[in-house]
């Protein structure tokens, strides 16, 4: 029930020309607010910089770097 509720909710800011990134970061705030309570919306700073802080995420572009150095090296 609640995966249609944020993807029509998705489609509806969609279809009313808000930004992608901005609609489905609101259907993902419908999503953590309907699972955990509204009183988790408190630690969202917090749980957004665990999540981009985590090992795999960080050395993806450090590889991606790698790569462009190489290429351009020779």
């Amino acid at each position: 029930m609640i995966l249609a509720l944020m993807f029509f909710a998705m489609l509806a800011m969609i279809l009313i020309n808000v930004p992608i990134g901005i609609a489905l970061a609101i259907a993902a705030l419908i999503g953590q607010a309907d699972l955990r309570g509204v009183d988790s919306l408190l630690s969202l700073g917090i749980d957004m910089y665990r999540g981009a802080t985590g090992f795999a995420l960080i050395s993806i572009p450090m590889f991606v770097l790698a790569g462009a150095i190489m290429n351009a090296g020779g």
